[in-house]
């Protein structure tokens, strides 16, 4: 996806490894919104699917990551210290939860829905570089 997001000139960062190895961009960008998209798992929810995950209702999702810290833990952080003003989290659901590279048809399709779809509200919305509206 952020493949996708920088051919659009949508700012991305990839943190493959958990949003806290990405602190220091976030905080050096200090976007005003800040866009978090994440595998989630949910019986309630088909492979694919794309939801807009509630913060106060995160623990309905697992999020099958590699995040050594709570999610609402340092998404209030980046609140509080001014980082950014709002997060979303939007996630894209799994079929299971296995240890793979390789992401299924389903899945990347939604990811490539996402992406363009993202592209869309960054250009109508008129936001440049920095996450900033122009």
């Amino acid at each position: 996806m952020c493949e996708e997001l920088s051919k659009c000139g949508v700012p991305s960062v990839v943190c493959e490894y958990g949003l806290e190895n990405c602190l220091s961009h976030i905080f050096s960008a200090r976007p005003e919104n800040l866009v978090v998209v994440d595998a989630v798992y949910s019986d309630k929810l088909g492979e694919g699917d794309v939801v807009l995950v509630d913060l106060d209702k995160v623990s309905e999702y697992y999020i099958p990551t590699t995040h050594s810290l709570p999610l609402r833990m340092l998404v209030d952080m980046l609140v509080r210290e001014g980082a950014v003003k709002r997060v979303f989290i939007i996630g894209v659901s799994v079929k299971n939860l296995d240890v793979s590279l390789e992401v299924s048809q389903r899945v990347l399709e939604a990811g490539m829905t996402l992406s363009k779809a993202l592209c869309d509200a960054f250009k109508e919305g008129k936001v440049d570089e920095e996450g900033r509206r122009s």
